[in-house]
């Protein structure tokens, strides 16, 4: 027997006796977490693809929900795994006020439709650009797509769109296809003047009505950062008054320190109290050149004064 067939036959068994727990693994699962749901269904053993939901706790970190390992990713084993999220995390009023952030499988959208029609499907922008970079390369596209990710305003992300149009039209059309309103900045009202900003794997939570966001530039600068920013548009309020802080006052800062009044002295010149001064013209002390009597009297040769 050869080598590569005994170490075939090698992982062959491995993988045997790794199926061979999954039951006593599910089991470990029941006994150690509260209300879980396990299910074990093995015909064959085959190459399969891991389908798993995170979310965030209360410290900001992901954490798996649900997880599951199907034969192959397609619309029929979304919609299964969706519906037995739905069932574990108890929503029954079709998804409202749920918000989902997932890559742009097909059969995943379709999926999210039939099980949460109300539900906000977001796509993951790092996906969009994985794809978008197989055909528009380089730094120069790369930096407009984030710029246009990361725009709060309709008008704001028309512009990037059209500095993109001027490297290649073919971006555009690729990029708008993508329904851009599904990776930009999402505001979720959380009650009151409370919301929280959601891009991709970041959350941050802004209340208005105090000026603070969870990222702390609102707090630290007082002129709003860019989620604040997106809040108050949200809500389609002019940004300035009360949501800039009277300290920041409008022009360019300044550049010198600014003296204390203990700081604050006169100039540093020297007495002349007593001292005999000298005249630049006779040499004599007692006066200067404006007292000066050889000084004094003018002349008109050659068009010049002496």
């Amino acid at each position: 027997m050869s080598q590569c067939r005994r170490a075939k036959k090698y992982e062959l068994r491995t993988i045997a006796k790794n199926y061979a727990r999954l039951w006593s693994y599910g089991e470990e699962i029941r006994r150690s977490n509260p209300r879980p749901t396990v299910k074990i269904c093995v015909d064959s053993m085959l190459d399969g693809e891991l389908l798993c939901a995170v979310g965030r706790d209360a410290n900001n970190e992901i954490f798996p929900i649900d997880w599951v390992v199907v034969f192959v990713e397609n619309k029929e084993n979304w919609k299964w795994f969706i519906e037995t999220l739905s069932e574990d995390l108890q929503c029954w009023n079709d998804g409202h006020g749920l918000v989902l952030i997932s890559n742009q499988h097909k059969g995943l959208i379709e999926a999210v439709k039939e099980v949460f029609p109300t539900t906000e499907h977001m796509q993951c922008a790092r996906h969009i650009y994985a794809i978008f970079r197989k055909r528009f390369s380089g730094s120069k596209f790369e930096n407009m797509f984030w710029k246009a990710s990361k725009a709060t305003t309709e008008s704001q992300f028309n512009v990037v769109m059209k500095e993109i149009g001027k490297l290649n039209l073919e971006a555009v059309v690729h990029l708008m296809d993508k329904d851009p309103k599904t990776w930009h900045w999402q505001v979720i009202s959380c009650g009151g003047m409370k919301f929280e900003e959601r891009k991709m794997d970041e959350v941050f939570t802004v209340n208005v009505e105090k000026k603070e966001c969870s990222c702390r530039l609102w707090q630290l600068n007082g002129y709003g950062c860019v989620h604040s920013v997106a809040t108050v548009a949200y809500l389609n309020i002019t940004p300035d008054g009360p949501y800039v802080d009277p300290i920041c006052m409008p022009g360019r800062p300044t550049i010198k320190r600014r003296i204390d009044a203990s700081e604050r002295m006169g100039k540093h010149t020297v007495s002349k109290a007593g001292k005999k001064v000298s005249c630049s013209i006779c040499k004599e002390k007692g006066h200067n050149k404006a007292n000066c009597s050889k000084g004094v009297g003018t002349s008109k040769q050659n068009g010049t004064k002496k």
